[in-house]
């Protein structure tokens, strides 16, 4: 297989083309916490259709508010009913160096299939570290242990669309 890894601007680069179109990727990664309302949600939408359409897979990482802004209902619902999102992990606040606001990571996979999202509440696992919190390989595995298993439980919760459509679409 080939593989082609590069860390740049890609998504506002329109430079990266396959065939005259904008290449597609298989796999993302990105940080989105520093763009400001709406130009998250903007960013984000343009990534998502960079996102190969059959097997594209992202982690992204976004402030909390982007799961719960009121002006963001509608781009909420768009993400939700395109059933690319698979799972929200919710983290504690101060974990970047540059804002002490709490952040989430979103997974989106296009070959996902069923309609209900895995939400994960890591809040509480750190470690406080001169005003700052970090996470601690512990912590790291705990989280990862979660997403793989996907199993219900305190911290872990499915939620169908239907749900969070009466909750407008409030991640």
């Amino acid at each position: 297989e080939n593989y082609w890894l590069k860390l740049s601007e890609a998504f506002q680069d329109q430079n990266h083309k396959d065939s005259g179109r904008l290449q597609s990727f298989d796999v993302v990664i990105s940080n989105l916490f520093r763009l400001s309302p709406p130009d998250d949600h903007k960013f984000l939408k343009n990534i998502l259709n960079r996102l190969n359409p059959q097997s594209g897979r992202m982690a992204v990482i976004v402030r909390h508010g982007m799961l719960y802004r009121n002006k963001d209902e509608e781009f909420r619902k768009s993400i939700v009913e395109q059933n690319h999102l698979d799972a929200v992990i919710s983290l504690p606040e101060k974990l970047l160096y540059e804002s002490p606001v709490p952040i989430s990571i979103l997974f989106f996979d296009n070959s996902k299939n069923d309609e209900r999202i895995l939400f994960v509440d890591a809040n509480h696992g750190y470690f406080k570290s001169r005003g700052h919190n970090l996470l601690v390989e512990n912590n790291i595995d705990w989280i990862k242990e979660k997403i793989e298993k996907r199993q219900q439980s305190d911290s872990v919760n499915w939620v169908t669309f239907e749900e969070l459509g009466k909750n407008s679409f409030n991640l």
